[in-house]
């Protein structure tokens, strides 16, 4: 990914944040958190799918892409 800035990510039993500038994601077991205040639904799949909200299942590594280029850009 062609970014200028760099992501932190932190990671301990009950959550995982990534973090780019003044910007973050927060995963829990069952919620995706942002810094925008927004939270949505989120859930892993045991045959290794993301599902945000209602939509469709994504594979696992598509969706982590998805998610860090929209913190990056």
């Amino acid at each position: 990914m062609n970014s200028t800035q760099h992501a932190v990510v932190e990671v301990s039993a009950e959550e995982i944040t990534l973090r780019v500038g003044s910007r973050w994601l927060k995963f829990t077991q069952d919620t995706m958190q942002d810094s925008e205040a927004g939270t949505k639904r989120f859930a892993l799949t045991e045959d290794g799918n993301v599902r945000l909200e209602d939509g469709p299942p994504e594979e696992m590594d598509f969706a982590a892409e998805r998610l860090a280029r929209e913190m990056l850009s």
